[in-house]
């Protein structure tokens, strides 16, 4: 059969199964004998007849399509085929539409218990398999393998998504998925560091395990930070330096003290540990990041990705942190974890920034946007000017560059260099 008349064949088998629909057949079946060698010797008799008065005009034919389908005897495998693919339309449609009305009766609050949502969604499901090919049980069957998922995770309190430090963003973004990589870059000294580690920390203060990983910092340095923020009776210096602060009261010096015992005491500084080792290689990274996760790890944040050195040093620049990105991303879908990476953007578009105070794009970060093609999201924190021109060091604007199903685009949020925060 020619491409034209395949086309129309198609249309017809989907004129008479929609009948049945219309009719509520819902055991109603169509095979190759309703259509080819069967009593009625033609697609269009057929299709009429089942049809129940359908004209041609009915479904768009004109008399020249309505001629040619009156002379085609299609084999049974081209029957086959136009019908596998018509039911597999009807399907989406009829699983699409049951979603959205199902999702007008939860805003409507007609629904409200999470085991209706699931006992609907099982029957709109069930209903797209029965008027199905066979074909369809295997999308079925992973549709009831999700939302037997989502039932378990209701039940276990389960979440599949982790908070993120700021409000705004959380509240716009839904927070880090498990099993994705996500990618913050900036220019040097523009706190990518700092959202990595408030990543960590207030996945902790959710109840989640988390670890840190500063490939250019110690453990210590950002164990310090961590207390700096927490506490807020000493800047960050007082702590990565190891210096007594100047002008403090004995007073003083024991409510600092008591901070930083009660810091560690609480539950979230036993589920944030930090990793402390310097330019490991690819291999060696993905080794650690496995071993973290069985031992229950929920998020990985790496401090930056420029620093994990080839397992060949005979591999090109660009293509290194191309794998290195793919395999990041493959890690995190395989160990169901969230991972962090921070990024460092070209010398050039660093240049350009401050020259041009030009914001940075996908295209800016080292490695190109080639490395962020492995990642679910990708955050560039970029440097806000006043009037003068001069860096307001007070504010950061954090684009979101990449996030699928998120709108992208840049909030603003002031900074806390003393305390090394960023807050909403």
């Amino acid at each position: 059969m020619n491409k034209h008349g395949d086309h129309e064949a198609e249309r017809m088998v989907l004129a008479h199964y929609l009948v049945h629909r219309k009719s509520d057949l819902r055991d109603a079946t169509i095979s190759s004998e309703h259509f080819s060698h069967g009593k009625h010797q033609t697609w269009w008799i057929a299709a009429l007849t089942a049809a129940d008065g359908w004209k041609p005009a009915d479904i768009g034919l004109d008399a020249d399509a309505f001629a040619m389908l009156a002379s085609l005897r299609p084999n049974d495998s081209e029957v086959k085929s136009a019908e596998n693919r018509m039911v597999r339309r009807w399907q989406v449609r009829f699983v699409v539409n049951g979603c959205k009305n199902l999702l007008e009766s939860v805003h409507k609050a007609e629904i409200e218990e999470p085991e209706m949502v699931i006992s609907t969604l099982r029957g709109i499901l069930g209903e797209a398999e029965a008027g199905g090919v066979m074909e369809a049980k295997v999308h079925r069957d992973v549709g009831a393998a999700l939302i037997t998922e989502w039932a378990r995770a209701i039940k276990n309190d389960e979440v599949r998504t982790l908070p993120m430090p700021l409000r705004g963003l959380n509240e716009r973004l839904m927070g880090w998925q498990r099993g994705k990589l996500y990618l913050v870059g900036a220019v040097t000294s523009n706190h990518k560091t700092t959202f990595a580690r408030m990543s960590s920390w207030h996945v902790a203060k959710a109840g989640h395990r988390a670890v840190f990983w500063p490939m250019e910092d110690t453990a210590d340095e950002m164990a310090a930070r961590t207390f700096a923020a927490e506490i807020k009776q000493a800047d960050t210096r007082t702590f990565t330096t190891f210096r007594a602060p100047e002008g403090i009261t004995r007073d003083d010096m024991e409510a600092l003290y008591r901070g930083v015992v009660q810091h560690l005491d609480s539950e979230a500084s036993l589920r944030l540990r930090y990793l402390d080792e310097a330019l490991p290689t690819l291999s060696r990274v993905l080794g650690r990041i496995s071993a973290e996760a069985a031992r229950g790890v929920d998020l990985i944040a790496l401090d930056f990705m420029q620093l994990i050195q080839p397992d060949d040093p005979d591999t090109n620049e660009v293509q290194h942190w191309f794998t290195v990105s793919n395999a990041l991303a493959g890690a995190a879908k395989r160990l169901n974890i969230a991972i962090i990476c921070t990024v460092q953007p070209t010398q050039f578009a660093t240049r350009e920034q401050a020259r041009h105070h030009k914001p940075l794009s996908l295209g800016d970060l080292r490695g190109g946007s080639a490395i962020a093609q492995s990642a679910y999201g990708v955050l560039l924190l970029n440097r806000v000017w006043d009037e003068d021109g001069e860096i307001d060091r007070r504010c950061i604007d954090v684009g979101i560059a990449k996030w699928k199903n998120a709108h992208t685009g840049d909030v603003r949020f002031r900074v806390e260099a003393s305390n090394d925060l960023i807050l909403d």
